[in-house]
């Protein structure tokens, strides 16, 4: 543009301030406006005395409004587009209504942060925001499925716990391992035992104990030697 890009030439949408890009979903824009009508018929909402298109009332798509005291249309909803400076239409569904308050707030300042999604096998929405409600979803409030975690390296398992490890003989044969969560033995955590032929090991089965002390599934390997030294592991988990 000559001469360069002047103030008046922006509108609020086209600007991602501070105060946005801090917000929890709280910052509010206003608080206490007169609610003329709602109309459920448009999705508007007409207010009075404001100026939507100015600061600091400005609104724009994606904020968010809570209606109450109205004759039939309390509740939260979320801007879909700026009308007028005094009407907004809202994306949810709305009942014709009179009288009552409206107060405009800031969505999370997240939902304005780019996120790439590609090469998640978890996550599809490009904003941080709407990235972590679904990485908090997928983990059904611990961040990792079951499914998800066993693709993980599962080795820092025997060495990243609190625990008291148990080992038992057979003349100079290790022949089980047990991990306890303590010295008291209150309970198992994991078991291997190890089976012999001819001096070598032929099978360990691993047995895991899930939270409650039960077992959960177990991993049988079987080895095979050739020249004395192991040619090939089958395993099987069950």
């Amino acid at each position: 543009m000559p001469g360069g890009i002047r103030k008046e030439d922006l509108e609020d949408l086209d600007v991602v301030d501070a105060v946005e890009l801090a917000s929890d979903g709280t910052s509010a824009i206003f608080t206490g406006a007169t609610v003329v009508s709602t109309t459920a018929a448009t999705k508007r909402v007409v207010l009075s005395g404001v100026d939507l298109y100015r600061d600091p009332e400005a609104l724009e798509p994606g904020d968010l409004i809570t209606l109450s005291g109205t004759t039939g249309a309390d509740g939260n909803y979320t801007v879909d587009a700026i009308v007028d400076g005094v009407t907004f239409s809202v994306v949810e569904s709305i009942l014709d209504s009179t009288g009552g308050t409206c107060t405009a707030k800031h969505p999370p300042g997240a939902l304005k942060v780019g996120f790439d999604p590609s090469g998640m096998s978890t996550i599809t929405a490009n904003n941080v925001q709407e990235a972590l409600m679904e990485l908090d979803a997928g983990g059904t409030g611990s961040g990792l499925t079951p499914s998800s975690h066993r693709v993980l390296d599962q080795l820092v398992h025997l060495i990243a716990e609190d625990s008291y490890e148990e080992y038992t003989y057979s003349g100079v044969f290790v022949t089980s391992i047990v991990v306890w969560t303590d010295s008291g033995k209150t309970q198992k955590i994991r078991e291997e035992l190890y089976t012999y032929s001819a001096g070598f090991v032929s099978q360990v089965v691993t047995k895991q104990y899930d939270a409650s002390g039960t077992l959960a599934e177990t991993l049988t390997e079987d080895f095979s030697y050739s020249a004395g030294q192991v040619a090939s592991i089958d395993r099987e988990l069950t």
